[in-house]
């Protein structure tokens, strides 16, 4: 499950600066809505859906252009790269990575450069008269190798890149998207912040929101399974989301005006928890670090929407101290949450049904474990072996037990932990009391056989010495 289970929270597949080697300012919100419209005019010609997201509301600038497609199977991308690139304007374009691919597409000459974002500073960027030469030398070097069909035999598969790359360009990403999973990138795509901010907030009641739709850890089980081990798919249709977190679905489709107007319509839901906003219930404490990784820590920092509600919007008081307040009084907890879900979902019950019966089994099982040792704890030096140390030497044929051979027991090494054989798990009482009997009969032998390892071992030292 690896990054089901992590919670990641960076979801919005913005490819960053693509073209680390051009200048792309940020976009003015008048710019950015003719591009949209443009490109998405463009790309119809594609794909069958062509979807531009909402950005933040208040927003003024914005870093580049994410459209989100329906993949088509039946597309020759290869050969049609080239007829997208020129339709769209663009002098260059990325590799496809499987799901992104980025167009540089030239600034109009009416409009007035702006400043490139640094961190979270704006800095307005001048190039050198050293840089300037410098390009103008690759560019000679570049059109120097031009053959006579007007490619580049360096490196041209993805751009002229003889042409000039000075002045500014506009960064266009297109996402690709199976038909199956649309829906749900359209939601976590738009407005910007939202599925992050969500993803964060629902994080601590283990619920994860990724690219791949909503999913529910259960710790209960993740403890004893592993991580990523009990992670209960529940769904990716956003509606269906919205509704179990306590989200109005209508509002989200009537759109929003405001950054303000998104922020209240988060906090209105039903399982935006206390443990989300990690405060107490007299909102004495802010903290948020801890729930992010390094790597989240970084993306975050850059995202000015989500620093506005974690660093503005919920430290007024009242506001959050009625979200505190209202989740405190419900009892939200994870157990809470877990058994919600598996209420509302049915494929997650049937999730923590399977899990819930191997689970009872293993327990089952180290429940006898524990019992066969206490039964030979006398005989069996616990100490130095293990408490289960024995089990090593056990095998069942065809419902009758045998002392293993040495080359048969020495697979498990007398370090490694002994997990119940399916075969003691599942017996029934009568057969329990049958290997208790064979075992207390059978436990001097076993003890002169690991014995008998252990003074081979240390004879090998001795050798060696």
């Amino acid at each position: 499950m690896g990054d089901l289970a992590a919670g990641k929270i960076s979801l919005v597949p913005f490819a960053g600066r693509a073209f680390p080697e051009l200048h792309i300012p940020l976009i003015p919100k008048s710019t950015y809505e003719v591009f949209v419209k443009d490109s998405v005019e463009v790309l119809r010609d594609y794909y069958p859906v062509v979807y531009a997201p909402p950005m933040n509301p208040n927003g003024d600038l914005y870093p580049n252009i994410t459209v989100l497609v329906q993949d088509n199977p039946n597309d020759p991308f290869d050969e049609t790269f080239l007829s997208r690139r020129t339709a769209l304007g663009a002098k260059f374009n990325t590799p496809f990575d499987g799901r992104t691919q980025s167009f540089a597409i030239p600034m109009p000459p009416w409009l007035v450069p702006l400043p490139v974002p640094v961190g979270n500073e704006l800095a307005v960027t001048m190039k050198s008269k050293e840089d300037l030469l410098e390009e103008e030398e690759y560019e000679e070097r570049i059109l120097g190798d031009l053959d006579d069909s007007g490619y580049c035999s360096e490196y041209n598969p993805y751009g002229d890149y003889g042409a000039n790359r000075s002045g500014e360009f506009i960064q266009l990403d297109v996402v690709y998207e199976d038909p199956n999973i649309l829906q749900w990138t359209k939601f976590t795509l738009a407005w910007e912040d939202i599925a992050t901010i969500l993803g964060v907030l629902l994080k601590p009641l283990g619920l994860i929101i990724n690219d791949h739709g909503l999913f529910l850890r259960d710790e209960k089980y993740e403890r004893f399974f592993g991580p990523g081990r009990a992670v209960y798919f529940l769904t990716s249709d956003p509606d269906e989301m919205m509704h179990f977190i306590g989200l109005d679905p209508d509002h989200y489709k009537r759109g929003f005006e405001s950054q303000e107007e998104i922020f209240a319509w988060i906090a209105e839901g039903d399982l935006i928890p206390p443990t989300g906003l990690p405060l107490n219930i007299h909102c004495e404490v802010y903290d948020q670090s801890y729930l992010w990784s390094e790597a989240e820590r970084k993306v975050l920092q850059n995202r000015p929407m989500f620093a506005a509600f974690f660093g503005e919007f919920v430290r007024n008081g009242p506001r959050l101290t009625e979200i505190l307040r209202r989740s405190f009084d419900q009892g939200l907890t994870h157990n809470a949450v877990v058994e919600f879900a598996v209420a509302t979902f049915p494929k997650a019950s049937d999730e923590r049904t399977k899990l819930a019966k191997v689970y009872n089994l293993r327990m089952r099982g180290e429940k006898r474990l524990k019992s066969l040792a206490h039964q030979v704890a006398q005989k069996w030096d616990i100490k130095n072996h293990g408490a289960n140390g024995f089990m090593r030497w056990i095998a069942c044929e065809e419902g009758k037990l045998r002392v293993k051979r040495m080359k048969e027991a020495l697979i498990i090494g007398p370090d490694e932990q002994i997990i119940a054989p399916r075969w003691l798990c599942k017996c029934n009482d009568y057969t329990f009391q049958y290997i208790v009997r064979w075992l207390k009969e059978n436990i001097q032998h076993i003890c002169d056989m690991e014995l008998k390892v252990h003074q081979q071992k240390e004879a090998a030292m001795a050798h060696n010495w």
